[in-house]
């Protein structure tokens, strides 16, 4: 899968949290990303703030911090499902940092727990990301990668 394909097959599936995403979908998917971040990031830097003096970028940084988070969240779910894992491995980071947040009253200690489980749990889910998908179909649904052999018939 080239980088037209994975994008267009991201943007097809945004909110689809069943089935399967290969590792091309999810890679090419994170640099398209960071790209189109960088680029607007520099763009915002040296021409809205140094040009145009205008300072609304908090604003529209957290709109696409919005919009990434819900990107990511689809592909992300659908890549764990490629490896026969569920998608909870994407949430549990994400639940284990912002947890701590909570116990963070109850005992400080709980917070830097949080952090470390957190970190722990985001290197699991990127190695995840690194590995093959199951050949074939899984529980989660058939091969992204595997070419149809159905034909249809015209008339």
């Amino acid at each position: 899968m080239g980088w037209k394909e994975a994008n267009i097959s991201v943007i097809k599936n945004f909110e689809n949290l069943k089935g399967r995403a290969c590792r091309a979908e999810y890679w090419w998917a994170t640099l398209t990303w960071f790209l189109f971040v960088f680029a607007f990031s520099l763009f915002e830097v040296i021409i809205l703030e140094s040009v145009f003096n205008i300072y609304i970028t908090d604003l529209i940084d957290r709109g696409f911090t919005i919009f990434g988070f819900l990107f990511f969240t689809g592909v992300s779910v659908r890549r764990m499902h490629d490896t026969n894992k569920s998608g909870i491995f994407f949430w549990l980071p994400l639940i284990v940092i912002y947890g701590s947040y909570l116990l963070v009253f109850v005992n400080t200690d709980a917070f830097y727990l949080g952090i470390i489980g957190g970190s722990v749990l985001g290197i699991v889910f990127f190695i995840f990301t690194l590995l093959p998908g199951d050949n074939g179909s899984n529980k989660y649904g058939k091969d992204p990668l595997e070419k149809s052999s159905s034909k249809t018939d015209t008339y």
